[in-house]
């Protein structure tokens, strides 16, 4: 179904652009159609590779533990590229200067959680939420450092900022924090009623996540990370070099702080619902035997 939705796609891509022109949106419906179908074929090689380790649960024999081994690797980097296509899906609110906003952190919290607690939950062993993020986190670090190494130019207008080679895409966001939270608290509690257990996943996420990405926000709009590691100088080529926040926040997207608490209890309520779905799809994942 994922191979169908790509290839579906590609002629409703170029009907879409003769129709309405070229365009460079990421949620356009021919490229949402080609992400669904990206991301279903994800799912299908975590569907696949958890069936086979669910039914090697009872070998104890050397071969099988070195083919345990390599399947959880192989289950966590398919659960990390499906986070990879999410998180490009959803990318355009989630650049730097949107990070200082209670709308970034309930975006986050309506995503990710849902992700890492099934993935913590079907994963068998420990730490399968960090090992996900931690091929998300690799992945796109690679992306942002290997594409300007080759050159390239916008040819789609207006085009206000000169740019003589790849852009680097957005660098991960530190989702390896709430991911190890979520992974020790697992560890530790997994026994305790889903519902308590998927409002703590929740808390968790929101109040380690706030805490990490709020100052790695600030750090990313200083000179610091204006480097090919941070990759912060990359720059829309259809926006001003001279933009007036380019590396500072607008007031506009600042909430005062009591409105800013009030958005993180709503993404922990939103985190709350994603969370109690990943532990049912995670539940789902253990079961699976074909």
């Amino acid at each position: 179904f994922g191979a169908l939705a790509m290839l579906t796609s590609a002629p409703f891509d170029d009907w879409w652009h003769n129709t309405y022109g070229l365009d460079v949106t990421i949620l356009s419906p021919p490229h949402s159609v080609l992400a669904l179908g990206i991301a279903m074929v994800q799912v299908g090689a975590i569907v696949s590779v958890v069936s086979v380790l669910n039914r090697s649960k009872t070998e104890d024999t050397e071969q099988a533990r070195r083919r345990t081994k390599i399947l959880k690797w192989l289950f966590a980097i398919s659960a990390g590229l499906l986070i990879v296509m999410v998180f490009t899906l959803v990318s355009q609110y989630m650049r730097r200067a949107q990070m200082h906003t209670a709308f970034f952190y309930q975006l986050n919290a309506a995503i990710f959680p849902l992700f890492l607690v099934a993935i913590s939950r079907a994963y068998p062993g420990k730490y399968g939420a960090t090992r996900m993020v931690t091929v998300y986190t690799v992945f796109l670090f690679l992306m942002a450092w290997i594409l300007p190494l080759f050159p390239a130019e916008p040819l789609l207008g207006p085009i206000l900022t000169p740019v003589t080679h790849f852009q680097a895409f957005e660098i991960p966001l530190l989702l390896i924090v709430p991911a190890l939270a979520i992974d020790v608290a697992y560890s530790k509690l997994s026994q305790r009623s889903s519902w308590l257990m998927s409002l703590l996943f929740s808390a968790l996420f929101v109040l380690t996540f706030f805490a990490v990405q709020w100052p790695y926000a600030e750090f990313l709009m200083t000179e610091n990370a204006r480097n090919w590691f941070f990759a912060q100088d990359s720059w829309f080529y259809a926006v001003p070099e001279n933009a007036r926040f380019r590396y500072n926040f607008s007031p506009a997207s600042m909430a005062s702080s009591m409105d800013f608490i009030k958005g993180l209890g709503i993404a922990i309520l939103l985190g709350f619902i994603g969370a109690r779905v990943g532990w049912s799809w995670g539940n789902w994942m253990k079961s699976i035997q074909r």
